[in-house]
């Protein structure tokens, strides 16, 4: 590989500074939040790897090691915050998770330069795709926040990086790394066991291009799969053996009191023929109003009517819903004979296949596509203000929609010139789909990873349109 051009180590050095002047003074002008550096997910993570030491087990949740709440959340990132808090101390490790954060992105900026010219061998498109992550704004204001956005985007470059960069294709000590650093992924954010196929399929192909013949691709293809599921496996091992049940990733609703299976049931109804929660949720959990629905959702006045019982069940002995209306005056969960989880869950579902199966275009379709277009057309964020900042947002979310439009639409006209970038093109496919159509809660972090590909897609696939000089793919590896 060519020594790395000076222009990359400015546009390193900017992509530094941006997000540690963000960090600074940026982030309480763009996050409402207080203290800044917390969001609705952050207590269980810190919990989770202050629990490794304080309480002798992993748990989101120390005052109760028998509850969901010991396989809440995957072990990845509060192993990583476990980390700083060993460097830092339990008083300053949200400082050090903070700067530990800017520094992963910065390398990120790095590991997007080494794919875009892996792909091209063409050092200005590569300079070019470095530019617009040390730019991109949708993953800098995430480095202030003990969240596993950035942890995870870095994660999920190192991989690709891994698997398409090394020098020493064929090296069974690397299809080990490779496959080390993919559980390590996986074991970070749910969705993230797709990198297994994605970085395989990377694999195959440079194996295949150096001819290394089918006996050493399968033999190295074997020993990539075995050495991720033994490290991925180590965690369903763990979870069956405190439980007696098999959890794979993670426990239905995380080990939260307000996401248990009744309310998991109830927005799996909503979602099939809306594309957002409210009013309904509020209506559900706050208001006294007999049926919410609205009526074109029910197939029979039968339906309807249980509709209106299910409500009153879910108001009266749901575990989700009376703990969302009663947490703020810490009355206890309703538990034993009291919860009614089991028949809301069971009504939910009825209701649920009832609409899907006589509004077969809606469901699968129309309301999946709503979504899509607020994954892709986003403009906007809640609570920006009018004004000045308003107007930047919106501008910035424009921009991200031309570079995921770009990304997608070069991916799926041109991937016959770089095939090696299927896998990355699928992995955002994947992403979008599983977000807009099967979890249907769209927020855009969780698409930040399939944002980022789609943009080093269309700085690759842009070059080629461009005619700059972009030699055979894999020239780089000779």
């Amino acid at each position: 590989m060519k020594a790395l051009p000076k222009n990359l180590f400015a546009i390193i050095a900017i992509g530094f500074f941006i997000r540690l002047a963000f960090v600074l003074w940026g982030a309480e002008l763009f996050w409402p939040e207080r203290p800044i550096y917390l969001t609705g997910d952050s207590s269980g993570f810190i919990t989770g790897a202050k629990s490794i030491t304080s309480s002798g087990y992993y748990t989101i949740d120390s005052t109760n090691k028998n509850t969901d709440s010991r396989y809440g959340r995957l072990p990845g990132y509060p192993a990583f915050i476990w980390l700083n808090l060993k460097l830092a101390g339990p008083n300053n490790f949200h400082y050090s998770v903070v700067v530990s954060q800017v520094l992963l992105d910065t390398v990120s900026i790095l590991l997007c330069y080494l794919i875009v010219f892996a792909i091209t061998t063409h050092s200005f498109a590569a300079v070019l795709g470095a530019a617009l992550y040390a730019l991109y704004p949708f993953v800098i204001v995430w480095t202030v926040k003990i969240s596993t956005e950035t942890f995870a985007t870095f994660l999920f470059l190192l991989v690709i990086y891994t698997a398409l960069c090394t020098p020493v294709v064929g090296k069974k000590w690397w299809f080990t790394l490779v496959a080390a650093i993919v559980a390590v992924a996986s074991l970070t954010r749910e969705y993230f066991g797709i990198l297994v196929m994605v970085s395989g399929f990377i694999l195959f192909l440079r194996m295949n291009h150096n001819n290394m013949g089918w006996i050493r691709i399968a033999n190295r293809m074997t020993l990539y799969a075995v050495v991720f599921l033994f490290l991925f496996g180590l965690w369903p091992l763990r979870n069956y053996l405190i439980s007696g049940k098999i959890v794979w990733v993670v426990s239905i609703g995380s080990g939260y009191s307000r996401y248990q299976k009744d309310y998991n049931a109830f927005r799996d109804f909503v979602y099939s023929f809306q594309e957002g929660i409210e009013p309904i949720e509020s209506q559900v959990v706050f208001d006294s109003i007999p049926n919410p629905f609205p009526d074109n959702v029910f197939i029979n006045t039968s339906d309807k009517a249980l509709a209106q019982v299910t409500i009153q069940n879910a108001r009266k002995c749901g575990s989700s819903f009376v703990y969302r209306r009663t947490e703020l005056s810490n009355t206890p969960i309703l538990l034993g004979e009291e919860n009614c989880d089991d028949i809301i869950v069971r009504d939910f579902i009825y209701l649920r296949q009832q609409y899907m199966t006589h509004n077969l275009w809606k469901g699968y379709v129309v309301v999946p596509m709503i979504n899509l277009g607020k994954a892709v057309f986003k403009s906007k964020v809640m609570h920006a203000k009018a004004g000045a900042l308003h107007y930047i947002i919106s501008a910035l979310f424009a921009m991200r929609t031309l570079l995921v439009i770009a990304g997608f639409c070069l991916g799926a006209v041109m991937l016959k010139r770089y095939p090696i970038l299927l896998g990355l093109w699928l992995f955002a496919v994947f992403q979008y789909f599983l977000i807009c159509w099967i979890f249907r809660q769209v927020e855009m972090r969780y698409l930040l990873q399939a944002d980022v590909g789609l943009i080093l897609i269309g700085v690759c696939l842009g070059s080629a349109t461009r005619n700059l000089k972009a030699n055979k793919i894999f020239d780089f590896f000779k």
